[in-house]
């Protein structure tokens, strides 16, 4: 069990999942220069998808902010691949803002499935 005040990523599921692993992966994928901007772009989109989906499942039915935001995110990134001009890195870049901010405010919508103490809450 964490002792209260202490992070504890059982307790942060929309930090670390789509405020890290959706970022780590456009980065990662940016700087791959055998993939097309296109492929790029549509891997990304998927691995944002992806952690909107996994943080709605984990903190939550009930709860739609993560799902939403996630698609909000993977519809910025097919934006991008639609004729936005900008070079892989900017991409990540604007991704990377666009995740720090769902990952905040999707944090302040919805509650931790472990309470302070690091024990299960009931469902």
């Amino acid at each position: 069990m964490a002792p209260p005040g202490n992070f504890s990523a059982a307790r942060e599921p929309a930090l670390i999942i789509i405020g890290v692993v959706g970022p780590a992966v456009a980065l990662l994928v940016s700087f791959i220069p055998a993939l097309t901007p296109e492929l790029q772009t549509g891997l990304i989109a998927a691995a944002v998808a992806i952690a909107g989906i996994l943080t709605a499942a984990i903190v939550g039915g009930d709860k739609l902010a993560p799902a939403i935001l996630g698609l909000a995110q993977a519809v910025v990134t097919i934006g991008l691949a639609a004729g936005l001009d900008l070079s892989p890195e900017q991409q990540a870049g604007w991704m990377t803002v666009v995740s720090l901010l769902v990952a905040g405010f999707v944090r302040t919508q919805v509650e931790a499935p472990v309470d302070p103490l690091g024990a299960r809450r009931a469902a």
